[in-house]
């Protein structure tokens, strides 16, 4: 996939694109670096602050998504960021840019650290709002393609991108075509006697504390839609618990029940029992560690490649 790697002349050329675009003077322009798939920039004019997203990547986000995302969160009365300007023509950048308003308020992680929210509250209002999110369909599963998705089956897409994603790992000798093929058979295994029950609803994709703001208002929103596609409701519940299996803050067994609860406190039935989805649960966490490990592999980051790794073994023993 083509690139377009940061550069210090990005810096000057936002506050141009900024100023043209929105016909307001700029006062000041800083690079945010929390963010890994775009140039984002917290952009302050004398007309309001704003968020510029300029493109890394030529085809991702996909062409259409993040248009179609917001108008189905606008028709869903979903808060969120709300979309200024959106363009992939090269007049300012290869690739193209967005710009959102900038919501006052603080990321999920920053919330908890002031006291504003504890970890539970926090995953209580994520379920809240991701129950909003899920109310809007898909026809299949996959990219969202104007709402129509592409595969009918959850398993049968989830495994031709967990084969692509193993295919590249096996070139870069990164895991052997023994554990890469056990590891298709056990999602495989698990997941089919459910797959006629997954159904296509749009997802965030990575609803964590870090793409979390608690506004100064109160509300809890979402931002960053780049990883919005067509799931089944499950996948975002999975890819919060996936995360207490690696990050040392969810050692203790009672702060991960509790914070387990607090996220269907918010969210309501899910579509399948306690029970089944304690046997869900593994299939779903290695087709995201298999993304996670591409990831970490592509950006060298042998510390958490490690750590990805020793958990696909323990997931396949």
């Amino acid at each position: 996939m083509k690139q377009f790697t940061y550069k210090k002349s990005i810096d000057t050329k936002v506050i141009k694109a900024a100023s043209q675009i929105l016909n307001v003077k700029v006062i000041s322009s800083k690079k945010i670096n929390q963010g890994i798939v775009n140039h984002v920039y917290k952009v302050v004019t004398d007309d309001g602050i704003y968020i510029v997203k300029v493109f890394r990547n030529q085809h991702w986000p996909e062409d259409g998504k993040l248009e179609w995302v917001e108008k189905q969160l606008q028709k869903h009365k979903i808060p969120h960021a709300k979309m200024v300007y959106y363009s992939r023509e090269a007049k300012y950048f290869p690739y193209g840019l967005m710009i959102t308003e900038f919501i006052e308020g603080l990321n999920g992680w920053d919330a908890i650290k002031k006291g504003r929210h504890n970890i539970f509250d926090s995953w209580k209002e994520s379920g809240k709002i991701l129950r909003k999110i899920h109310s809007i369909k898909g026809q299949k599963f996959g990219h969202v393609k104007n709402g129509k998705g592409e595969e009918k089956s959850f398993l049968k897409y989830e495994l031709m991108k967990a084969k692509e994603k193993l295919s590249e790992l096996i070139k870069l000798k990164k895991i052997s075509a023994d554990t890469a093929q056990i590891l298709l058979s056990k999602i495989d295994q698990t997941l089919k006697p459910f797959d006629k029950r997954f159904r296509p609803v749009l997802i965030h994709g990575d609803a964590s504390r870090d793409n979390s703001i608690l506004t100064s208002s109160g509300k809890f929103i979402l931002i960053d839609w780049d990883n919005a596609k067509f799931s089944d409701h499950l996948v975002e519940y999975t890819r919060f618990t996936s995360w207490m299996t690696v990050m040392p803050k969810w050692k203790n067994l009672q702060t991960r029940v509790k914070a387990k609860k607090a996220f269907f406190q918010g969210y309501g039935k899910i579509g399948f029992t306690q029970s089944e989805i304690k046997i869900i649960e593994p299939a779903m966490h290695m087709i995201f560690f298999i993304s996670l490990l591409k990831l970490y592999v592509e950006r060298k980051e042998n510390y958490y490649v490690n750590k990805i790794l020793r958990m696909l073994n323990r997931l396949i023993k």
